[in-house]
């Protein structure tokens, strides 16, 4: 596998800083642009269910089996070779969760600019992070990766044996709560900055704007609630993974 190894160091780069780097590029929402949809409602509609859709993916890879990959040494790092469960019908389910995510809020802010900018970037960022951990994996693994690199694609997921896949792995909401509470909670709290702004670009979108700015307060308060909730039991060792 020939991958140019300046792709290799700007996806550690990337890796490392991630979770930095991801909420500033949002602030290209702000920028003025054309309408990616006629009506705001069919963008968030769209838009949403597509987020839907993709965090789903994220929440049943985690689920399902222990997703164990990190930054360790400047670059990333994993202990072991992950080959069940959703990894079974795609090299990155997780990733192509997270730009669904992306591509979704993306439909949602009906900004085309912004639609278009947070596509192409996050499926830059991604490509250069899968760069830099394939090449990680294959030094270590070799053969075995190789293997696994023929027989599963990296990103167009295989639905062939998914039934069989999803009756031989429990699904832990554990593991869920712990490695995927920060994400979540970051999720919720963009999809409904992006739908109060809907609301503020487009003031007869609701019959009382102010109400709505109140239940999408009321909404994020109570899953603010519920989020530190999770974070105190992971900080008292009383949430563990499986």
């Amino acid at each position: 596998m020939k991958v140019n190894m300046l792709m290799v160091r700007i996806g550690n780069f990337f890796y490392r800083y991630r979770n930095g780097i991801f909420p500033l590029l949002f602030l290209w929402v702000f920028i003025p642009s054309p309408d990616l949809f006629q009506h705001p409602v069919l963008a968030m509609v769209i838009g949403l269910s597509v987020v839907f859709v993709g965090h789903a993916f994220r929440l049943l890879t985690v689920g399902l089996v222990r997703r164990d990959r990190g930054f360790k040494y400047g670059r990333v790092n994993a202990d072991d070779l992950i080959v069940s469960g959703f990894f079974s019908h795609c090299r990155n389910p997780y990733y192509l969760g997270s730009i669904l995510v992306v591509v979704g809020m993306g439909m949602m802010s009906n900004n085309f600019v912004f639609f278009l900018f947070v596509t192409v970037a996050f499926a830059s960022i991604y490509g250069t992070i899968v760069a830099a951990e394939e090449v990680f994996l294959e030094n270590k693994y070799r053969d075995q990766y190789r293997y696994y690199m023929r027989r599963v694609n990296r990103w167009v997921p295989s639905l062939f044996g998914i039934g069989e896949t999803l009756r031989e792995h429990r699904w832990s909401i554990k593991r869920v709560l712990v490695n995927e509470c920060n994400s979540t909670f970051t999720t919720a709290t963009l999809c409904l900055l992006l739908i109060a702004k809907n609301i503020f670009d487009h003031p007869n979108l609701v019959d009382v704007p102010l109400i709505g700015y109140k239940i999408l307060l009321a909404i994020w308060l109570l899953l603010a609630v519920l989020y530190g909730f999770v974070k105190v039991l992971k900080r008292n060792g009383k949430l563990k993974a499986d």
